[in-house]
């Protein structure tokens, strides 16, 4: 009987002797730990900070295919900038972004309308897209048109609380990476190709290709134009019918019954199962309104380059602020500290957006490539591709992720 009991007092001490090896063994371990440093996170901001150089130099860096690792290496030392260009010329780079200088150019299909110079059918194509016929194959937050070959990336970058859930949504749609094509007569009456920016790039002041994810109705040529995301473009007809949409779940009416900010609206587009969308005078969106008149409203202001937002509000009281310089854009939600910068550079004589920085001072840096990429509407030029116009293209070839991941889209 006390032998059983003497071992089984010997094996609890065994136990807890061993217990207590553990856990002193642990809290080492733990305090171990705490001595470390982690290193910071190598960005595009961070290397900015830290040595000095310019985000167009990061950005050339990139494009030739050299991490941000490499680069930092390069500039240990607080070394120049010429010193690292030096450093980063040695280094054997695969699989680098190439500039193709050979021009883009697609057969030219006329089809003359009477007397006239213009091909007319595909100057009245150039304006419409319809989504559904892109068949797109979505991952993540890029989709390639397998009809096309269109590259499509949305981000939602700030939401707004509110009984109508509104997200600040920027999109890159490859098609529209250039100038507004078209053609308009000279000061002697004769047709000529013309290009001018478009609209959304100007609204949004994000550079080429970007612009935020709203509706919008514009007038060009004379020609009203809806787009609507998720459907695409349509051309409206006077009685402002969506010509060649298929479906009846959007109806487009004449309405002046909301006021934002001194702005009277022109026009309301009714949405089965969604919301009521109303536009000013020239088509920008001023107000989403649903059935229990909860509204989100668009307010503007008028810079030397165009119209651009200046805050987004809602019945709730909360507010996205706009924020616009020569090359940067901030939107920042009131009251939270929440805010995005959006930051852009001058190449090749387009304005493009380099960076982005989240809330968290994460960075996601994109690259651009720069075809000839011509157009033609005229059939006197229709053999002359030297005298053909330039749109201005401006494809976006890689985005560099916070992580340094990389996603390339070869052009």
């Amino acid at each position: 009987m006390y032998k059983k009991g003497f071992i089984v007092v010997l094996c609890i001490a065994l136990l807890l002797g061993n217990l207590g090896s553990l856990v002193y063994a642990d809290s080492n371990k733990v305090a171990g730990a705490g001595k470390r440093v982690s290193s910071p996170a190598i960005t595009a901001s961070w290397l900015v900070d830290q040595y000095g150089v310019e985000t167009a130099w990061i950005q050339e860096k990139i494009a030739e295919g050299h991490t941000f690792y490499q680069m930092y290496k390069a500039l240990s030392g607080k070394k120049s900038q010429d010193a690292a260009d030096a450093a980063l010329a040695e280094l054997q780079i695969e699989d680098a972004v190439q500039w193709n200088e050979n021009p883009a150019i697609s057969p030219l299909s006329m089809r003359v309308t009477g007397d006239s110079e213009v091909d007319d059918a595909a100057l009245e194509q150039v304006h419409v897209h319809d989504d559904a016929s892109s068949y797109f194959n979505r991952y993540g937050e890029d989709a390639v048109s397998m009809a096309s070959g269109n590259l499509h990336y949305v981000n939602t970058d700030l939401e707004l609380p509110g009984m109508i859930p509104f997200e600040l949504t920027r999109m890159y749609d490859s098609s529209k990476a250039n100038e507004q094509i078209g053609v308009r007569k000279d000061e002697t009456g004769q047709a000529v190709n013309d290009s001018f920016i478009r609209r959304q790039e100007v609204s949004s002041a994000l550079g080429r290709g970007w612009s935020w994810n709203l509706p919008d109705l514009q007038e060009i040529g004379g020609t009203w134009y809806l787009y609507f995301p998720g459907a695409g473009t349509f051309s409206l007809s006077e009685s402002l019918d969506i010509l060649g949409y298929n479906w009846n779940d959007m109806e487009l009416l004449r309405d002046q019954s909301v006021t934002v900010n001194g702005l009277q609206s022109e026009y309301k587009l009714t949405v089965l199962n969604d919301y009521l969308y109303f536009f000013d005078t020239q088509g920008y969106l001023i107000q989403i309104q649903d059935l229990y008149g909860n509204t989100v409203s668009f307010h503007y202001e008028q810079l030397p380059d165009g119209r651009v937002l200046k805050r987004i509000t809602n019945n709730d009281g909360n507010t996205l602020q706009f924020s616009h310089s020569t090359l940067s854009v901030s939107v920042e939600l009131e009251g939270t500290g929440r805010k995005v910068q959006y930051r852009k550079v001058q190449k090749e004589g387009y304005t493009l957006l380099a960076e982005v920085v989240d809330p968290l001072s994460r960075s996601t840096s994109y690259v651009y490539n720069h075809p000839e990429s011509k157009f033609n509407f005229l059939s006197g030029l229709a053999g002359q591709p030297e005298q053909h116009e330039d749109d201005g293209t401006a494809l976006l070839t890689r985005i560099v992720y916070p992580t340094s991941r990389h996603d390339r889209y070869p052009v």
